[in-house]
């Protein structure tokens, strides 16, 4: 992880996804760890932020835009980055989850597990 702030009483990881520092990051993950903590992580000018969750190992937009007070979403996922980097910033993303799981053998065939011996 890139980052940890305090933010709105609560914590919030910060990665950045094109491996810049996360104050000036272009393309961000937001994982907010308490009611109202992505709230206090400025978004730089021009990002767009939007809250999301992985299904079937893809990111999926629950909403663009999100109010950082809304209870329903208050610790999903937030992705941030401008509107032209969106596309590349989910791939990242679902790249990353994809390396993780790879790593911990989850979907990944025993043939292929055998493989790698």
């Amino acid at each position: 992880c890139n980052g940890l702030f305090g933010a709105g009483g609560g914590t919030v990881a910060v990665l950045a996804l094109d491996g810049r520092d996360v104050r000036v990051s272009g393309m961000r993950l937001l994982a907010p760890y308490a009611l109202g903590a992505a709230h206090g992580v400025a978004s730089a000018p021009g990002l767009r932020r939007e809250a999301g969750e992985f299904r079937h190992g893809r990111w999926t937009v629950l909403t663009a835009q999100p109010q950082d007070d809304d209870a329903a979403l208050a610790l999903d996922l937030r992705l941030e980055a401008t509107e032209a980097l969106l596309p590349e910033a989910r791939r990242r993303l679902e790249a990353l989850l994809k390396m993780s799981w790879e790593q911990d053998g989850i979907g990944v065939k025993q043939s292929d597990k055998d493989s790698k011996r």
